[in-house]
């Protein structure tokens, strides 16, 4: 999770297509204005979850890749990310799990994480950071 501190009228850009401002404070509510690309849909919090049932992203802990870990062995691991995540196959983040720890990483969120069998819908927040670094 990003956290900026925004005074009224400022701005922050994300991407090539979205501009919130800070149009006004008042107590403990503060008013945004959005103008997204014409491809992004915005809904509030609550409305995402009744359309999707859950929050689909969970927050990614303050972990680090190794760059030889992405490299190593032709690349297999940015390979597998990729085809769990495009085939929503969350089962097999154990094997993505031991092709890691074959690269070297010995980080235990990381490998805690894939091997824990969580449930996941449309994201992981390892396979994003994979994908993410390549």
């Amino acid at each position: 999770m990003l956290i900026l501190s925004r005074k009224k009228n400022e701005s922050i850009v994300i991407g090539d297509g979205i501009t919130i401002t800070v149009l006004e404070i008042r107590g403990d509510k503060v008013r945004l204005g959005f103008v997204p690309s014409s491809q992004t849909t915005v809904h509030r919090g609550e409305v995402w979850e009744a359309i999707h049932g859950e929050r689909l992203r969970e927050p990614a802990p303050p972990v680090q890749l190794d760059p030889a870990w992405l490299a190593w062995n032709d690349r297999t691991i940015p390979r597998l990310a990729r085809a769990i995540r495009d085939e929503h196959a969350w089962d097999r983040l154990p094997v993505l799990a031991d092709a890691l720890e074959d690269a070297g990483c010995t980080d235990p969120v990381i490998l805690a994480h894939c091997r824990a069998g969580s449930e996941h819908r449309l994201s992981c927040w390892v396979t994003d950071l994979v994908l993410a670094r390549e």
